[in-house]
């Protein structure tokens, strides 16, 4: 398993956990020892290892909270979304695949140019459609069409949502 520093605001900083399995390929004697069991050069970050620690603590205990703020922004989003736009999954992650009527990535530009910033398709994308989109049986266009939209308990709130809807909806409407 792998996790990363960034993405509960902790910085460049990552970690990886490994099953015995793989321990025969990371032996610290054949592999350098202090220096990260071979599977990186250099000296390890401590000070970003410490930052990482203190979010992690931090996302534990206010994992509740952020949750149920989380599930009332996007319950707002997902009730809220303009005519033409449908979930393409409900789950509980704090990501919201939507298909819309028209092109994600002119979506995406409109949004920016207000300062709002969104992606498109899904994490797997490479530009082609995306293997997961399809996988829900989406066609082509249907996945070029999907915005994915990403809320944060500690960067977002009701507002940043509602502003959202109305922006996508001005989107929308001008084409």
């Amino acid at each position: 398993a792998t996790f990363s520093g960034h993405k509960i605001h902790g910085g460049k900083v990552g970690g990886v956990v490994m099953n015995e399995a793989l321990q025969p390929y990371v032996d610290p004697i054949i592999y350098g020892g202090a220096q990260e069991f071979g599977l990186r050069g250099g000296t390890s970050n401590v000070e970003a290892i410490l930052n990482m620690t203190a979010r992690i603590m931090y996302c534990d205990k206010h994992l509740e909270e952020h949750r149920d703020k989380v599930a009332t922004m996007k319950k707002l989003l997902v009730e809220n979304l303009p005519n033409g736009c449908i979930v393409n999954h409900v789950n509980d992650s704090n990501i919201i695949s939507i298909r819309t009527p028209i092109s994600g990535e002119y979506i995406v530009n409109r949004l920016a140019e207000k300062e709002i910033y969104i992606s498109t398709g899904s994490a797997c994308s490479t530009g082609e459609p995306s293997y997961v989109l399809k996988n829900l049986g989406l066609t082509d266009e249907q996945c070029n069409g999907t915005i994915r939209v990403s809320l944060d308990a500690e960067e977002n709130d009701i507002a940043d949502v509602r502003e959202f809807i109305y922006a996508l909806r001005a989107v929308l409407k001008a084409i």
